[in-house]
């Protein structure tokens, strides 16, 4: 069973502070099982019994007897509208959004500013300073610089005389099943030391030489070994006569490594220059911004000194009011050109630190309570035509058009790609090698022996 009832309004007081709800929605009366519930204007009361066989306890139902008339008593004609109760409960809202404001008012003012910028006063020089230190690509090129100088090396030790060297040491044991007469051992050791050292010298004429010495030592229990020591140097010359002869085949890679290198220098010199370029373009333009914000604030300054001049007009009878809303107008549009102009001196200070370093931008603008801006600190001099800094620009383009090296990068490249093509039809040719050797030995007890033995050979 469910009794429904239109509630128009509830009176309370609560803790000496008075509320007034008004709602004109209906709120049921339930009963479920064994349970009573009132429900109204978010309140909720329940009457409850474990069984109604044993009836109704008294202090509920008397609960019941109160609640149900007051609330079937509700009149319905207090369901239209009242100016008066709209207005207190307009006037409640109204207090309540003031007081919201005033908080956040006072809480942003207690708080710092998360965004405070860092200014830095940079001159022409100084940024270019930085952006030679701190530039990505600069870096990068000088980078390849070094690379380039790092294979000209390489190239340079292939014709550096180098020495090898060899040691080995080899034991070995066996049975002895057949011998010769004199030859008492049951078991056969030998022990072998050998050394050797190699000294190799290549030459861009597609000429090489080796000059090689062993030595060797032999420490056997055989009655059969008549010596100890010996030694061997061999001399060995190796001339190209097809693949490989002259500075053609073996000298390209040398030559073609050193054309890239001062390639890659020229490259570096270039972005340099492209660097100091931009870096000057976007400092000047940062002058002109700052310069516009000078004169647009000025300007702001006059259109409010003209502004209170009309209205003091206005009241003397002098001007009509449509001229005091005219000046209020320009100084409007004055106040936006300011603001834009604001926003532009703040792009173009991104600009100048895009090309310095893009980190300065993207990076430190993650930083919480960071941001960085750039100020120019340009003044022009008291000489009519005269700018600060305007000499060195000039010759800075001057020296940047006349070198070009971007150019002469570009020819060194077109050189070495020919010594590549020669060079490749040069390795067309078949191999063919002449080569002169020769070897003396020594074999005595003892290696000075052998030594002396081998020098005095013929």
């Amino acid at each position: 069973m469910n009794i429904f009832v239109l509630l128009t309004e509830i009176d309370f007081v609560v803790l000496g502070a008075e509320a007034r709800i008004v709602d004109h929605r209906r709120f049921p009366l339930s009963t479920k099982g064994n349970r009573l519930t009132v429900a109204a204007g978010g309140w909720r009361a329940i009457l409850a019994d474990e069984d109604f066989d044993k009836g109704i306890p008294m202090r509920k139902l008397s609960l019941a007897a109160l609640l149900l008339p007051a609330l079937i008593a509700c009149n319905p004609a207090q369901t239209r509208f009242d100016p008066d109760r709209m207005r207190r409960l307009s006037q409640a809202l109204q207090e309540q959004v003031g007081s919201d404001a005033a908080a956040r008012a006072s809480s942003e003012e207690s708080a710092p500013d998360q965004r405070e910028p860092v200014l830095l006063t940079l001159g022409l020089l100084e940024c270019q300073s930085l952006a030679d230190s701190n530039n990505r690509d600069l870096l990068l090129e000088a980078l390849n610089a070094e690379l380039s100088g790092t294979r000209v090396k390489s190239e340079q030790a292939l014709t550096d005389v180098l020495l090898v060297s060899n040691a080995q040491i080899q034991e070995s044991e066996s049975q002895v099943e057949s011998r010769f007469v004199g030859d008492s051992r049951t078991e056969s050791k030998e022990t072998v030391y050998t050394a050797d050292a190699t000294l190799s010298a290549r030459y861009f004429t597609g000429t090489s030489v080796d000059l090689r010495h062993d030595l060797r030592k032999i420490e056997t229990n055989s009655p059969f070994n008549s010596f100890s020591w010996s030694t061997n140097t061999t001399l060995s010359i190796r001339q190209s006569l097809l693949d490989g002869w002259g500075y053609v085949a073996n000298r390209t890679d040398l030559d073609v490594a050193k054309v890239n290198q001062a390639a890659s220098l020229d490259d570096k010199g270039n972005r340099h220059n492209e660097l100091r370029f931009e870096v000057a373009e976007a400092w000047w333009n940062l002058v002109l911004a700052e310069a516009d914000l000078a004169v647009l604030q000025r300007q702001v300054e006059t259109a409010q000194a003209a502004l209170e001049r009309t209205e003091e007009r206005v009241k003397r009878g002098s001007d009509k009011r449509l001229d005091a809303l005219r000046a209020q107008s320009t100084l409007k549009a004055r106040e936006r050109d300011v603001i834009e102009a604001e926003l532009e001196v703040e792009r173009r200070s991104d600009a100048l630190l895009r090309v310095i370093h893009p980190d300065l931008l993207y990076g430190y603008s993650l930083v919480e309570g960071y941001q960085i801006r750039v100020r120019s600190g340009f003044a022009p001099t008291e000489e009519v035509g005269e700018l600060e800094g305007a000499p060195a620009l000039h010759g800075e383009l001057l020296r940047a058009f006349a070198q070009r090296r971007d150019l002469r990068a570009a020819l060194l490249r077109i050189r070495a790609a020919g010594l590549r093509v020669v060079q490749r039809e040069h390795n067309l040719l078949p191999s063919l090698d002449a080569e002169i050797s020769g070897r003396i030995t020594g074999l005595e007890d003892g290696y000075a022996d052998a030594l002396t033995k081998m020098l005095e050979a013929k």
